[in-house]
């Protein structure tokens, strides 16, 4: 993840910011949680969460960053 605050050292201008900004987690379709990420999140997150399935299915997660692109992955859930 890249602020946009550090320097290129060899053009002395500021390396361009690249930065999840939204991850999304659904489960078999119904929305969980949606949490809002900044410049300030490491370049290799973690995020744990408590979540009790009601049945076996898909758990989905959805980033954005803030150029535009998505990113998603889901696992199946067994129970």
């Amino acid at each position: 993840m890249r602020t946009g605050l550090q320097r290129d050292l060899v053009s002395q201008g500021y390396v361009p910011a690249f930065y999840i900004n939204k991850a999304s987690f659904t489960y078999n379709g119904k929305p969980i949680m949606t949490i809002d990420i900044g410049v300030g999140t490491s370049e290799d997150p973690y995020f744990k969460f408590n979540f009790i399935p009601d049945a076996p299915g898909k758990l989905e997660v959805t980033a954005t960053d803030n150029e535009g692109k998505v990113f998603m992955h889901e696992v199946d859930v067994r129970i």
